[in-house]
């Protein structure tokens, strides 16, 4: 197998893990060894906690967990060994004790804090790093190393997408921004996914716009819903051209909730801003006597742009996004059929 074969499959392989019709044996796994350790470590302080009922969970957890740490090559260990970390959470797993035991809990909780702040920083860059090292070997593969070989791609791939996520971004996002250099040929599509790994947080403004009927009486400005959007740095003369209608409220009953987000990918603010105005309207339906409340489907979704360049917000990125109501998205899944 030459190099060419290996950068194809690659290619492919990344493309197939974060498309959103591929069935769960090839798609995107939970969890690499790195989010594991996490999840372990929540689960195990809530068992201290006496948060989860049974120890079943802890064990079922702390199994999947000593399975991926096995086949790790990527964590970083120096205050101890990984056959350290191991052997203390094989003493806790082999716990017959119905309720916590506390110095064996802390010993754990000690070693999986130690080896997740170690890595926090790291994990992502060593996982690039392996996967380089292997797509880029000048050598060809013997036919006997072939499938290993493949094996090895795959897994660092589902990694680093688990780890992706993890740190904030979408598989709508990472899909896309893949998706869109797969025709520029390998050398781009590469740095695009080495580039990816690199970026911060972005800005971004979302803007819903929620109808309100009955709410005499009700101070809807001190729950952040607003009559009009207020000038700013983002909502300027270009963004109000381009959204004249949407923007421009002609009835008393539709009021404006913007909220600021710095997130990976607009899909991820967009996602962070619906949640904070769902608990919003929770609070508003639950505290007050309010006739009708209808959620908006799509949002007005500014992102900073130049980061690169000095421009900040004069001409800001517009979309205009949203969710599909359930019953929508399964007849048009149904479709496709």
């Amino acid at each position: 197998m030459n190099n060419e074969d290996l950068k194809r499959f690659f290619e492919d392989r990344l493309i197939e893990i974060l498309h959103k019709e591929t069935i769960d044996s090839y798609r995107q796994r939970c969890h690499n060894a790195y989010t594991s350790l996490i999840e372990l470590r929540d689960v195990v302080e809530r068992w201290k906690e006496f948060k989860v009922k049974t120890f079943d969970t802890v064990r079922i957890l702390g199994e999947e967990c000593v399975d991926l740490l096995k086949t790790d090559d990527c964590l970083v260990f120096d205050v101890f060994s990984k056959d350290l970390l191991l052997q203390e959470i094989g003493v806790l797993l082999k716990s017959t004790e119905k309720h916590p035991n506390n110095k064996i809990d802390s010993r754990v909780l000690f070693c999986l804090n130690q080896c997740i702040d170690r890595n926090r920083n790291c994990y992502l860059k060593n996982l690039i790093l392996n996967l380089k090292a292997i797509i880029f070997q000048d050598n060809e593969i013997p036919d006997d190393q072939t499938i290993p070989t493949l094996e090895r791609i795959d897994k660092y791939l589902s990694a680093i997408c688990v780890q992706l996520v993890f740190e904030g971004y979408t598989k709508q996002a990472l899909y896309t921004l893949l998706k869109s250099r797969s025709k520029d040929g390998f050398a781009a599509f590469f740095k695009q996914f080495e580039n990816i790994a690199k970026l911060n947080n972005r800005d971004y403004i979302i803007i819903w716009k929620v109808l309100i009927i009955g709410c005499e009486g009700v101070n809807l400005e001190q729950l952040g819903l607003k009559s009009l959007v207020e000038d700013n740095r983002a909502i300027n003369d270009f963004v109000k051209s381009k959204f004249k209608k949407y923007l421009a409220n002609s009835e008393e009953q539709y009021h404006y909730y913007t909220n600021c987000i710095k997130a990976k990918d607009k899909y991820s603010a967009l996602k962070i801003s619906r949640d904070q105005m769902l608990t919003m309207i929770d609070n508003l339906h639950l505290g007050y006597n309010i006739n009708t409340i209808k959620m908006p489907e799509n949002a007005l979704v500014l992102e900073k742009q130049g980061y690169n360049t000095g421009r900040q917000w004069n001409q800001p990125i517009i979309s205009w996004m949203g969710f599909q109501k359930t019953i929508i998205s399964y007849q048009s899944f149904c479709l496709k059929k």
